[in-house]
């Protein structure tokens, strides 16, 4: 009958093993214990090295978020501050008159910048209305011999446009070229 659930223990009171090939020697215990002190102090270097690779990444992943964050905070005030202190263009001033004895290559090209407020002084001698069709909104009616004026900020909209007199009789005229360029 066994009375020990141990399997060492177990072979204790096999009598056919002697208690010397079960208890270790002194000189054995020692290396098995050096070589689990080698296999600790190897497993302490790699946990180690392991904490100090953590750390560094740590501190490079914090050095990068710092200087992303660093320079958007920059870019955001540069940016607010420009447009802050930013004043609004001044009005572009142009004259236009309404003659048809002009070849089509002496009317003006009247050059403007979009968001730029442009004003256009228009001297007709005869009734009609001076417009552009392509933008919206952008006309001025004249009276026989009065001076009118159409004024005009260009946002969102760029290209070559007709400046036209429309008479009174019907009939169209260039009078000059509306040129808006890109900011």
């Amino acid at each position: 009958m066994q009375f020990f659930d141990s399997p060492q223990l177990a072979d204790i009171s096999a009598p056919h093993r002697s208690l010397r090939s079960i208890v270790p020697t002194p000189a054995e215990s020692r290396e098995e214990s050096k070589s689990q002190m080698k296999w600790h102090e190897a497993r302490m270097e790699r946990s180690t090295h392991t904490e100090q690779k953590t750390t560094r990444q740590r501190r490079r992943y914090l050095a990068l978020i710092a200087t992303a964050t660093a320079l958007a905070l920059a870019y955001g005030a540069v940016r607010h501050l420009s447009w802050a202190f930013s004043k609004p263009p001044e009005q572009q001033q142009f004259t236009v008159y309404v003659d048809r004895d002009r070849a089509p290559w002496e009317r003006p090209v009247i050059t403007v910048r979009e968001g730029v407020p442009a004003h256009i002084s228009v001297q007709s001698k005869e009734p009609g209305v001076l417009m552009v069709h392509e933008i919206p909104g952008a006309f001025a009616a004249c009276a026989s011999g009065a001076q009118q004026s159409l004024d005009i900020v260009p946002v969102g909209i760029t290209g070559r446009f007709s400046l036209h007199f429309h008479a009174r009789a019907g009939d169209q005229l260039e009078v000059a070229t509306l040129e808006i360029y890109p900011r």
